[in-house]
Formats: structure tokens, sequence, C-alpha cells
């Protein structure tokens, strides 16, 4: 029988392009922006920041794409953990529209820069496939085409469950929505490439370089790390859901929800071809859903919530490996060769926020798992925010960005 009590490691660190260590800051620096946190929103953040003309330097408490951005399932989704027509019913029409194009905006935006830069991330507009694990829910996969093709002008398509093996070849569901809008890539490839791309700009970049203090404000600040500090006119923080509590009122405004990850041996072709004929990315209508895809090399990587108190380990990875084989029986023996986690930000009201805080530091975070695309966008949005000039809008901005009660007991 197959097993995930393994290794722990990541699957896109062992198959990364030009991963190259980088130093500490050892000593003082002096930059216009400082950016906390060296995955796609900080990246994202001082790569449009050189493009203004800013000196800026990146600190990243452990390596470039260490957290999330270089551990998801590499899905580049159009939805948020709302509906449209939730966010229809709270924003009005307009503002459920808004939502949409700035997600394919940010899928654009992921695009124009790996190709700009060459990337290596294997980016492919691929489609996305939502299956419904009840009855019930197939029924709401329609209405949500429904309310998309109607209101949004967005078309989309539902299966149902006879006509799903031209999709996904699981007994598990009743049928599924296709997006042919969904992407993907490799995560933290697109992250190293994003950093190489800052660097070529004349950005610096600092590793294992944690921020253990903040002093001053906007216009005026000091940062500390171990062996170091940087004053800088401008502070942005993208760590979502690794905010650190030297910024407090981001830190408990989002927590972090540990999710995991496994990844197979390689599978015969035409057995791949036959799960996922069609070589999108898939996940489910479950509250504490599963999401699967093959990688370029045809193993299936398959995701799901991991223990709340972040620890993961050989029996979650267990129960993960249990759920793929619910959805994909054919796997039962097959080896898993990967397994990790990683934590991804989760504000109080769902939704992704950027802003301002009292004393001048520029943020934005909590992507409720559906970052990978957004989160570039957001980036830009901040370095325009620091300039202060002209400039795009989140769609939700000004939202306010509420503390989540009972913070120090969020496991």
């Amino acid at each position: 029988m197959g097993s995930a009590g393994g290794p722990v490691r990541s699957y896109w660190a062992a198959t990364a392009l030009g991963d190259r260590p980088r130093p500490a800051l050892d000593g003082e620096v002096d930059v216009d922006a400082a950016v906390v946190g060296g995955g796609f929103t900080g990246l994202s953040a001082a790569y449009h920041l050189r493009g203004y003309g800013y000196r800026t330097a990146v600190l990243e408490r452990h390596r470039v794409g260490w957290g999330a951005s270089g551990l998801n399932a590499g899905f580049l989704l159009t939805g948020y953990k709302w509906s449209y027509a939730t966010l229809a019913r709270r924003f009005g029409l307009d503002g459920a529209r808004a939502m949409l194009r700035f997600k394919l905006d940010a899928i654009d935006l992921v695009e124009e820069i790996a190709t700009r830069h060459g990337i290596p991330c294997d980016f492919r507009r691929c489609g996305a496939v939502v299956a419904a694990h009840l009855p019930g829910a197939l029924d709401g996969l329609r209405r949500a085409q429904e309310f998309a093709a109607g209101a949004l002008g967005y078309e989309t398509w539902v299966l149902d469950r006879e006509a799903m093996p031209e999709e996904l070849l699981s007994p598990r569901y009743w049928g599924a929505r296709v997006d042919p809008h969904g992407a993907a890539f490799h995560p933290l490839n697109y992250a190293l490439g994003l950093a190489q791309a800052v660097e070529e700009r004349g950005g610096l970049i600092f590793e294992d370089s944690p921020v253990t203090a903040v002093e001053g404000r906007a216009g005026a600040f000091v940062l500390h790390t171990p062996r170091g500090r940087v004053r800088a006119a401008h502070v942005v923080v993208g760590t979502d859901g690794y905010t650190p509590e030297v910024f407090p009122v981001l830190f408990r405004s989002v927590v972090g929800v540990g999710n995991n990850v496994i990844v197979t041996e390689p599978l015969d072709p035409e057995l791949a071809g036959r799960l996922i004929p069609r070589d999108r990315v898939v996940y489910d209508t479950k509250r504490l859903l599963w999401y699967f895809r093959l990688t370029p090399d045809r193993r299936l990587l398959f995701g799901g919530r991991g223990v709340l108190s972040g620890r993961e380990g050989p029996p979650s990875f267990e129960r993960l490996r249990r759920a793929m084989v619910t959805v994909f029986p054919e796997l039962q023996g097959c080896r898993i060769e990967f397994a990790w986690g990683s934590s991804v930000g989760f504000t109080r009201d769902f939704l992704p926020h950027i802003g301002r805080t009292g004393e001048g530091v520029h943020f934005a975070l909590g992507y409720c798992g559906s970052g990978a695309a957004v989160s570039t966008l957001m980036g830009k949005l901040v370095a325009q925010n620091v300039r202060g000039e002209e400039r795009e809008c989140y769609p939700l901005e000004p939202l306010p960005l509420l503390p989540i009660p009972l913070h120090g007991q969020r496991a």
C-alpha cells in the first residue's frame, strides 16, 4: 500500500530552477521603501516600486518563496471564498463585476510578468473544475453558472454525473462546473523568477532577516533585524498567513490556516490522461475542500486542510492519502514521494484587504486560500499606494480590516 509517511519536503522545491541563497542583512541600509515578506505580494510590490524609481529592500524571514507563495498548489483561480452572487448582494452587481475583473486581471498580470522576464514557471491557461460532492452542491453550481452568465456576462458550463468522465474520472462527485479561465503554474519558480526580476531592476533582497522591531512612523521608519536595520520612508507588509507580531494591528486581523499537500510518484501517462483528461486544476465543494491537479511530469498533487495546530506530519499526510484514494481508487497502491504543509491567511470577513495602518504601514493580505494570482496584483496596487499618485483601485477599497476576536485562541 502507498504511504504518505515519508520525508516532509516540497515537490516545488525539488523541481525549482535558479534557487540560490541570498545574504542576510548585516549592517545598515537606507532605502525609500522597506518590504517585509519575500512572497508574491512583497516581491510584486518591490518589483513595481523599482519600476517607479524607489530604492527598495525586501526583508524575508527565511528564503524567497518560503511560505505559501512557494508551497501552494499552483492554481490561478477566478473566485473568492464567497460566491459572486453573495458578493453582489453585499456590494452590488457593479462590485461583483469589478471583483471578477480584478481576478482576471490578476491572472493576466502573472502571465505578463512571467513572459516579460522569461520565468520558467510552466504557466498555462488550462481552466478549472469545481466538483460537486453532493447532489445539492451540483444544484448550487448550476445556480452559480446561471448567475455568472446572466448577471456578470461570464460564461462557464455545468456537467452532470454522466458527463463527468470528460473532465474527471472519479466515483466521488455528482457533477461539476467548468471555468475555462483558470490557469496553473509552478509557484516557487514564479517566486524565484520574480525575485530575480526585482534584483535586475536594482532592488535588494535579504533572506534570513526577520523583522524583530519597528520604530517610527510614515516618513521615518526603522526596521530592526538580528544583525542590521533598515531606515525607510515607507514600509510595505505582504506576509499574509505569516504576519509577525511586530505589526500588531495586522497580526490580530489575520489568522493562518494550515493546508497540507501530497504528491505521488509519476503516473502512467494513460492513467493520468483518464483521471483528469483535460489536465485542468480541480477543487470540490466541501466546506473543508480537497483540491488536486497533475504536475508537468504527470504526478498527482492532492491537497486539503491541515491540522489546526499547524504541526503537520505523517498522520495528517496519511489522512490526505486516504482522501486521495477516495477520489481516485485506482491510486490505492501509488507511492507518495512528497508531502508538506503551509499556512494561508484568513480575515474576519473572508475577503482580501489592502490599505494603510494608523502608523502609515502599507499592507495587502487575507487571500483566504485563493491568492496565488491576486497577490501579484495586490503587490502592484500597494506600490501605487506608496507612490500616492494616479493609481488603480482594489474594488473593495476602502474595506475596514477588523481584528479577529479571541485571536490568541485562534487554533
